[in-house]
């Protein structure tokens, strides 16, 4: 229910209350998403991914990266992938940030 005005998807989101409030609100991602896809080569690393609502509205435009140490995160990532079946798939990488963070074009 408060991820409702946040996310037109919001039936079918997996959050904890913390990643939610941390999250980027899906008109902010999908504005985002746009501006970076075009200035972005092939592929998409997502950061701090959280609970993946970057990681979506990038995966419109290429394949994403998606970076957390948290496993949690990365778990609510990968079930937010599947509920919306993105253009371009997202991998989540558990990773410590910035040392192991893998190479990419374009990072958010």
């Amino acid at each position: 229910r408060r991820a409702a005005h946040r996310f037109p998807w919001a039936e079918r989101l997996w959050a904890t209350g913390p990643l939610l409030e941390q999250a980027s609100a899906w008109p902010v991602a999908t504005y985002r998403a746009a501006r970076l896809a075009a200035h972005a080569g092939d592929d998409l690393l997502d950061l701090c991914c959280g609970l993946g609502a970057d990681s979506l509205a990038l995966a419109a435009y290429a394949p994403v990266t998606s970076c957390d140490r948290s496993p949690l995160s990365l778990a609510l990532t990968a079930a937010n992938a599947r509920a919306m079946a993105p253009r371009y798939p997202v991998t989540p990488r558990l990773t410590s940030l910035p040392e192991e963070a893998p190479a990419a074009p374009c990072a958010w």
